[in-house]
């Protein structure tokens, strides 16, 4: 009986041993990955700049150096830098932790979500008030990762600024990707972000005045004028969705056959 329980204590102590050996052995690493729904997804480290009016997720996972994946059940938390907490970098952060300090858990935001392996932060979209820095935390491992949301209203991406757009085109305030001027308040969307049929640019209703064509779009009304009758009228093609042209002539006759 006792050659049994020194058995087994033999082997509770090995199976100790090595997942002591195991966990001193196997780094594990916060990852923090962005998505903007422009550049798919991106790793996110240090300062990200983050543009007003567009969508930003950004999600934080544990991998180990052992191999891909992400480690069992984490307990990942978001967290923000506030009046109460006060911190620069990961450093500060695992000070905080080792005290006990109770506002490493006071971020309370309704776009934070939480599964077995992932913490995820929502800006849908971002706004001004979302600048400061995040961190996401794995406690048990004294894990911290600081990101820099830095706000701003220049058209950006990961990849660094965009150029600006000619002038016969419009810049999507998001991506800074160029469309045609002339799709510029015409009641269809046709940036990502929908800041070309954004109401403060378009002057409230983007096709109030205008004539509507079967594609959804709306054009001016200057766009459907007749040169036959009309001295200044510059339009080299008539939209399709224009009132039929009634000839200069034909009008002329009219008026004398209702003149006799």
């Amino acid at each position: 009986m006792l050659k049994n329980v020194l058995k087994m204590s033999r082997w509770f102590l090995l199976f100790i041993t090595i997942n002591l050996i195991t966990t001193a052995t196997c780094r594990l690493n916060l990852h923090v990955v962005g998505s903007d729904g422009f550049n798919g997804a991106f790793l996110v480290t240090g300062t990200f700049e983050a543009v007003i009016g567009s969508n930003l997720t950004l999600t934080c996972s544990v991998t180990s150096t052992e191999g891909a994946g992400s480690h069992g059940d984490p307990e990942l938390v978001w967290g923000k830098r506030s009046r109460l907490l006060r911190f620069k970098n990961e450093t500060d952060l695992v000070k905080l932790a080792q005290q006990g300090y109770p506002y490493l858990y006071d971020f309370h935001n309704d776009k934070l979500s939480y599964n077995k392996n992932t913490a995820i932060l929502k800006f849908t979209p971002v706004k001004s008030s979302d600048q400061g820095l995040y961190f996401c935390m794995y406690l048990k491992y004294m894990l911290f990762e600081v990101i820099h949301i830095k706000v701003t209203e220049k058209k950006s991406n990961i990849f660094g600024s965009y150029s600006s757009c000619r002038k016969d085109k419009f810049t999507c305030v998001a991506s800074g990707h160029c469309i045609n001027l002339h799709y510029k308040c015409d009641g269809r969307e046709d940036c990502l972000d929908g800041s070309d049929e954004d109401p403060s640019i378009c002057d409230g209703d983007p096709c109030r005045g205008k004539i509507h064509c079967g594609d959804g779009r709306c054009i001016p009304t200057t766009w459907c004028c007749n040169k036959l009758t009309d001295d200044n009228c510059t339009v080299a093609v008539r939209p399709s969705c224009c009132p039929t042209l009634i000839d200069r002539e034909y009008i002329h006759i009219l008026i004398l056959i209702f003149s006799m």
